[in-house]
């Protein structure tokens, strides 16, 4: 069973990844690093690198992460590098994937930021 996340560079691209059995490897490959979790709803986490301010440069900021989190939680830190959206946790406390809504929300908010910039 494939379960959808979204990875989101810090060009502000998209790119849609199967989590697989072992999804660790998979968000902590798709932020370069340690990961970090910023759960937004029930449905909706993205994973971001925890040392992003050591590992990247002011100029990597990831405005589509920044604008979901203020737009869910209504305050926002600064996100650097790479994140990936994935569809909150199950009742065992294990990675669920984006529902295909989610993912066409994240790809559409992307093109629209890519665009202004």
């Amino acid at each position: 069973m494939k379960r959808l996340a979204m990875k989101v560079s810090r060009e502000l691209v998209t790119q849609r990844v199967d989590l697989g059995d072992d999804s660790y490897d998979v968000i902590s490959d798709a932020v370069e690093g340690d990961i970090e979790v910023v759960s937004l709803a029930d449905d909706l986490d993205f994973f971001a690198n925890e040392n992003g301010w050591a590992e990247f440069s002011p100029r990597d900021r990831n405005a589509l992460a920044e604008m979901v989190q203020f737009a869910h939680l209504g305050a926002a830190n600064p996100i650097l590098g790479p994140v990936i959206f994935t569809g909150g946790v199950d009742g065992a406390g294990e990675t669920r994937g984006l529902s295909e809504e989610r993912a066409r929300q994240i790809e559409r908010l992307a093109v629209v930021l890519r665009e202004a910039v």
